[in-house]
């Protein structure tokens, strides 16, 4: 009994494995692939001051388009632009609307384990607003600078 059971739990561990490496992963690539291709474009082709995969953890007015996810952030001299990989949405933020960089660990009433960083902004209606980056503890002072600078 316990030899059939061992069996059943590899086969489903083989299988899970063979999901995960042949169509997730592939799948999530090919978005991310896909969002920073639509941050260049919505750029105009701008050279970038930081770019990469960052994870959101939303807006803080959660509007309808709350933005939190898995997305690409560019950040180019005049404009931060954020891609959300599923679904597809696009934040830009010029960057004489932003108001403020820093770090935290709270962001719209949920506390993180580690450091986000938090951009304050002005919104297209006038209202202010925020957004913060789970960027990883190692790039977190760069992107807080390339963000900042400007």
């Amino acid at each position: 009994m316990r030899a059939g059971v061992l069996v059943l739990v590899v086969a489903i561990l083989a299988v899970q494995a063979l999901l995960w490496g042949l169509v997730i992963l592939p799948r999530v690539r090919r978005g991310l692939a896909a969002a920073a291709r639509e941050a260049t474009t919505v750029l105009g082709g701008a050279a970038t001051l930081r770019e990469g995969t960052v994870r959101s953890m939303g807006l803080a007015s959660g509007g309808a388009s709350r933005l939190r996810g898995t997305g690409h952030l560019a950040v180019a001299e005049h404009e931060v632009v954020f891609v959300l990989v599923a679904p597809r949405r696009t934040l830009r933020i010029p960057r004489d609307a932003i108001a403020a960089v820093d770090t935290t660990r709270v962001h719209h009433g949920r506390a993180t384990g580690r450091s986000l960083v938090r951009v304050r902004f002005t919104d297209d209606a006038g209202g202010e607003d925020a957004i913060a980056f789970d960027v990883g503890r190692r790039s977190l002072e760069a992107w807080r600078e390339a963000l900042a600078a400007g």
